[in-house]
């Protein structure tokens, strides 16, 4: 069953129903963003969103879980456009259709193989590279971004979640009352219990 993007709520939601628990934080709250930002946790190739985020790989063999899923819910169509665009390179977004998907889209991001101090600012420009492009280039309404290398790359799970956050959160900034985000849903989707718990701690 295909959830839309109007069943899937904003922080602001999450946390006068009690989902989301009021923490001590550092971070001044604000109200745009906690009706921009949104987080579920579900498999993201149901989402009817326009744009879903993929992690994958620069052959984009589907060698992992997500990106699997994905080609396989999307058809054979989506890899055969992937491999016409050509080889890629880690940190870079290339965008496809939707094809069998509920969304219009796909962002195609490859974060690196192995996670460590080096790779961090790579892992934030898939972030950052797929925001833009949604915003800027396909000028949509609402994405869904997964947790990224939280699966068979194994990074850090809540330092991936950290990492993920903070760029959602400085990409808003970049906008105000004069230029504002054309992005009217920013989505969280997550799939695993413990990431799940996760981001649960650390989005207020």
């Amino acid at each position: 069953m295909v959830v839309s993007a109007s069943q899937i709520p904003p922080l602001s939601s999450l946390f006068e129903t009690g989902e989301l628990e009021y923490r001590p934080t550092d971070v001044k709250p604000d109200r745009i963003m906690n009706d921009t930002v949104c987080f579920i946790r579900d498999d993201i190739t149901r989402l009817g969103v326009d744009v879903i985020v993929n992690s994958t790989d620069m052959t984009f063999a589907g060698a992992g879980a997500l990106d699997s899923a994905i080609y396989d819910a999307a058809g054979p169509q989506m890899q055969a456009e992937l491999k016409a665009l050509g080889s890629s390179s880690w940190g870079a977004a290339r965008v496809t259709k939707g094809y069998a998907l509920p969304c219009k889209h796909v962002i195609h991001v490859l974060p690196p193989e192995i996670f460590h101090v080096h790779t961090e600012d790579v892992v934030r420009k898939c972030y950052r590279n797929a925001l833009k492009m949604a915003a800027d280039v396909l000028g949509v309404g609402t994405i869904a971004l997964p947790a990224i290398g939280t699966g068979m790359l194994d990074y850090p799970p809540r330092t991936a979640a950290r990492i993920a956050i903070e760029e959602v959160r400085s990409f808003l900034e970049t906008y105000d009352e004069t230029r504002r985000c054309p992005l009217e849903k920013i989505i969280f989707c997550v799939f695993t219990g413990e990431v799940n718990l996760i981001y649960k701690s650390l989005l207020p």
